[in-house]
């Protein structure tokens, strides 16, 4: 029993030292757009910030658990995150949409209007 319990305080404290985390992050593209899903299980709207200054896309945010009591064992992420993505210039920083459902945030930023394709119509003569 001694061993269990020395275990998971080894446990604790290499948790409370690791206050950092980053987001296991998706990106996938389309025609139309590009989206980013983020793994954020916990965090609230309230405690996520999402801004775009120049070339960079950041997502900052924080989650903290106060549990009462002594916690024994924990394996979820807490702590501060910080992520930053580089948008190139083929991307319309005007039309970034945001939301935050079920743990998950899901970011679309749209293509600039001169790159997405674009039929070409044949007249006749």
């Amino acid at each position: 029993m001694e061993d269990i319990e020395k275990k998971h305080q080894a446990n604790i404290t290499r948790r409370q030292e690791r206050n950092t985390f980053l987001p296991a992050t998706d990106i996938w593209e389309t025609p139309e757009e590009i989206t980013l899903r983020m793994d954020m299980p916990g965090v609230s709207k309230e405690n996520l910030e999402i801004k775009v200054e120049g070339d960079t896309l950041t997502v900052h945010g924080g989650l903290s658990q106060d549990q009462p009591g002594n916690v024994l064992y924990a394996e979820q992420r807490i702590g501060d995150f910080h992520r930053e993505f580089s948008l190139s210039d083929d991307l319309d920083r005007e039309k970034i949409n945001a939301a935050l459902n079920a743990g998950v945030l899901t970011l679309t930023v749209s293509k600039a209007e001169k790159i997405k394709p674009r039929k070409i119509q044949i007249s006749a003569n």
